[in-house]
């Protein structure tokens, strides 16, 4: 049983570090995901110049 214990105690703290990382990573994550979605509107509307019209896709 107290192998077990040994065991849950470990994960358990293995869960909190993995808990702690990921709050601190959320805001970085959520500017990156906001940036990204500036530059894919940005590639978007640069080529939309570039279209071609309704009806001539390949």
């Amino acid at each position: 049983m107290a192998a077990l214990k040994s065991v849950l105690t470990s994960w358990e703290k293995r869960l909190t570090a993995v808990h702690t990382e990921c709050g601190a990573l959320e805001p970085v994550l959520r500017e990156t995901a906001w940036a990204q979605g500036e530059v894919d509107a940005g590639v978007k509307s640069a080529l939309a110049q570039f279209s071609a019209p309704a009806g001539e896709g390949r």
